[in-house]
């Protein structure tokens, strides 16, 4: 009988959760006279469901093998309880934790049953999806447009925000795109005019944004029962980088379970450092958690009507944030490879020749940002603040800039020599892998890189002593071109729709629709719904890659060529 406390714990810990969210919440936040039994209800909720998860925890203990193992899986608990200890029998603290304990529970409950899909199966059934013959990069695409759907049809319910603002079809789509694309633009904000439900469903997008549609698709894919073809197993090797199924499966348990700790973590200290700015426990919980995840996937919102500009002076929160902006823009893949080399003597030399390139590229460019940022606006901007906040405001700004989104100064008097370059940083944005967007800086890297070559007389591209393939200078040069392609085109077209709006902000606006990163001069709320539905478009492309959308309308076809043809000569230059 033992076997079925685990079940039955949970259960038990699920329906009483819920049920004190929802009874809370009509108790609270419905403009009706609440039912008497409601009220009654809810002091008695209070304490019991508190019992019940951790009469639910410790019966769940049962399943594991070890404590380290419980502690892996189940380490929202270890937040959770303490915290109801804390505040016992407070009603407002309570909801907001049983709201994080339930989401916890079911992203942690997700990862135990893929993890345990992938163990006990080796072949997996024909399912839906192999009916259908989509591969991955469509799958992605038209995933990512049901979940931009779902999201608009989420915060257009009434309980999403506030009472008298109306939310418009074209609005609910550009805030559903933008946080799913995790990118920040906003024509409004969503502190003042999104309830707390309203919010949270932002939270969800912004999320399954940063961990990836192609992540989540492809777990997705394995439990429905999709088994992956060898012409699948190349378009998915061009969009990860993975060379094999089983590689594919260990990095999506990784990526999830490395973003559910590093968000965590970033709560916890965003948390007690609005505590100590003076916010109510549960109002600093939710911040803490909101901005956590909104920063380590890259997307930029913020809960505050000016982004982070009243705590430009708080060194610990831009420290908290920055950090997980530059975790974020890592990729899962340099992460992995430091977390491996952490368990030996960390060297520069022992990382992968990938993970040299993503670090030195960041270094690089998050220090020419903030030299450039600092001077740029010394005696501008700048000028009333200390030389510390300066370095700090001009580190931010440079770190927060390739495809976060965060202020914590006004753009509207910036320099126009400061916002180009700004935008220089926007197009290239994060690394491969990561919940940014942008061209990659690795393929920023291998550009720059052969231009130093050209210009030393070498043929080829060198990096750390290792020789960069050909076809990989060939692909940089043509994720390029695409991509100034289609910002060119997008730019255009904007201009056409958009003729009174000024040339340098909707310049800006594009760069920073398809670099998804969310910075603005302020016009966004000044779109035409026909300019918003093309920023709806243009932050898409930017999210999915041109490259994916290339994948998913060529069959990529590899045709053995019969003939080697002699060199052709050709001017250029």
């Amino acid at each position: 009988m033992r076997k079925y406390f685990p079940s039955v714990g949970a259960s038990l810990d699920l329906i009483a959760s819920v049920g004190y969210i929802v009874l809370y919440f009509l108790n609270y936040h419905v403009d009706q006279e609440p039912k008497a039994w409601m009220s009654k209800s809810l002091p008695i909720l209070v304490f019991i469901a508190p019992v019940l998860v951790c009469l639910s925890s410790f019966f769940s203990y049962s399943k594991f093998e070890s404590f380290i193992d419980f502690l892996r899986n189940k380490v929202h608990l270890f937040i959770v309880i303490p915290a109801f200890f804390i505040v016992w029998g407070d009603l407002e603290f309570t909801f907001w934790l049983m709201i994080f304990h339930v989401i916890s529970s079911m992203v942690f409950q997700y990862v135990q049953a893929l993890e345990s899909r992938l163990e006990d199966q080796l072949q997996y059934r024909v399912g839906l999806l192999e009916k259908i013959k989509l591969n991955p990069a469509q799958l992605v695409i038209l995933t990512f447009i049901g979940l931009i759907i779902f999201g608009a049809m989420l915060i257009s319910l009434p309980f999403a925000h506030v009472e008298g603002f109306e939310l418009s079809y074209i609005d609910a789509f550009f805030m559903s795109t933008s946080a799913a694309c995790v990118t920040g633009l906003s024509p409004f904000s969503i502190g003042e005019n999104f309830t707390i439900i309203g919010q949270v469903f932002m939270l969800f997008l912004i999320q399954v944004g940063g961990l990836g549609i192609m992540t989540l698709t492809t777990s997705m894919t394995i439990l429905l029962g999709k088994s992956f073809g060898m012409k699948e197993q190349v378009l998915m090797k061009g969009l990860l980088d993975i060379s094999s199924f089983e590689e594919l499966i260990d990095m999506i348990i990784e990526i999830i379970k490395l973003t559910l700790l590093i968000e965590s973590w970033g709560a916890i200290l965003l948390t007690a450092a609005f505590v100590y700015e003076g916010q109510d426990l549960g109002e600093a919980m939710f911040n803490g958690i909101f901005h956590s995840v909104s920063a380590f996937c890259n997307a930029g919102f913020a809960l505050f009507s000016n982004s982070l500009i009243d705590y430009q002076s708080n060194y610990f929160v831009n420290t908290v944030i920055m950090i997980l902006i530059l975790l974020g823009g890592l990729g899962f893949f340099v992460m992995k490879d430091i977390k491996v080399n952490l368990y030996r003597k960390l060297r520069f030399k022992n990382l992968t020749l990938h993970s040299k390139i993503v670090l030195y590229t960041n270094l690089i460019l998050v220090l020419v940002g903030s030299f450039s940022f600092f001077f740029s606006e010394f005696l501008n901007t700048l000028d009333s603040y200390s030389i510390f906040d300066k370095v700090i405001i001009s580190l931010f700004q440079s770190v927060t800039t390739r495809t976060a989104g965060f202020n914590t100064i006004d753009f509207t008097n910036l320099h126009l020599h400061t916002i180009y370059f700004m935008c220089i940083l926007m197009f290239i944005g994060a690394s491969p892998g990561s919940t940014g967007g942008g061209l990659k800086t690795t393929t920023f890297a291998i550009l720059a890189q052969s231009v130093k070559a050209t210009l030393q007389g070498r043929s080829e591209v060198e990096f750390f002593n290792r020789r960069i393939p050909n076809s990989l200078y060939i692909r940089s040069v043509a994720l390029f071109m695409i991509a100034m392609c289609v910002f060119t085109v997008f730019f255009i077209i904007l201009l056409k729709v958009e003729p009174n709006l000024p040339f340098g902000s909707l310049f800006f606006e594009t760069v920073s629709a398809f670099g998804t990163v969310g910075l603005s001069l302020g016009i966004t709320a000044e779109f035409s719904p026909l300019g918003k539905f093309f920023i709806i478009l243009l932050m898409f492309i930017g999210r999915v890659g041109p490259f994916t959308l290339v994948l998913a309308f060529n069959q990529m076809k590899t045709l053995p060529s019969r003939v080697q043809y002699s060199e052709g000569r050709v001017m250029i230059g």
